[in-house]
C-alpha cells in the first residue's frame, strides 16, 4: 500500500483538527476487509452530507465498506435517527493515513462498518480491492466537531 504524504484538510475537519495537525492516536484498533458494496449507499452519503456539511466536509458519493474480522462495541458513538432504528457515528483512522465518518445501522450485520469521506479512501489507501486488508482506528463519536443549527 502506498502512503499518502498528508491527510487533508477536509479529512481532519471530520476531527476538528485544523491543516497540519498530527492524527489522534489510541481508540478502538479495527481490521477487517474491504467488501464489495451494493451501491444503494449513494443515498446515505447525500443524508450525511445535509447532517455534516455545516463542517465545511462535502463527502464522496458512496461507502467504503469495512467487513470487520469482529463485532466491535466503540466507545460514545454519535446516534442519529435514519428510518426505522438509530445509527451509530464514530471516525475511523484508516492505516494510519486516511480518516472517515464510520457508520453503522444494519443490526443484521452489525461487523460491517460503512463508511464516508470527503476523499476516495479506495485510491487514499493505494486503490485496494475488494478482499484487501484493512485496519484502523474507530474513535469516540464524541469527537465529531456538529455544529449548532
Amino acid at each position: 500500500m502506498t502512503k499518502r504524504s498528508r491527510t487533508t484538510p477536509a479529512e481532519l475537519r471530520l476531527l476538528g483538527l485544523q491543516d497540519g495537525a498530527s492524527l489522534p492516536q489510541g481508540g478502538l484498533p479495527v481490521n477487517g476487509t474491504l467488501a464489495q458494496g451494493t451501491g444503494t449507499a449513494v443515498t446515505w452519503s447525500d443524508e450525511l452530507n445535509r447532517l455534516i456539511g455545516r463542517l465545511g466536509v462535502h463527502f464522496e458519493r458512496g461507502t467504503f465498506n469495512m467487513q470487520l474480522d469482529r463485532q466491535v462495541q466503540w466507545e460514545s458513538p454519535l446516534t442519529a435517527e435514519g428510518g426505522t432504528h438509530p445509527w451509530e457515528l464514530g471516525t475511523i483512522v484508516l492505516a494510519g493515513q486516511a480518516i472517515g465518518l464510520a457508520f453503522r445501522g444494519n443490526r443484521a450485520r452489525p461487523e460491517l462498518l460503512e463508511i464516508v469521506s470527503p476523499v476516495r479512501l479506495r485510491d487514499a489507501l493505494g486503490g485496494i480491492a475488494p478482499g484487501a486488508a484493512v485496519a484502523g482506528h474507530l474513535l469516540s463519536g464524541a469527537q465529531i466537531p456538529i455544529p449548532a443549527a
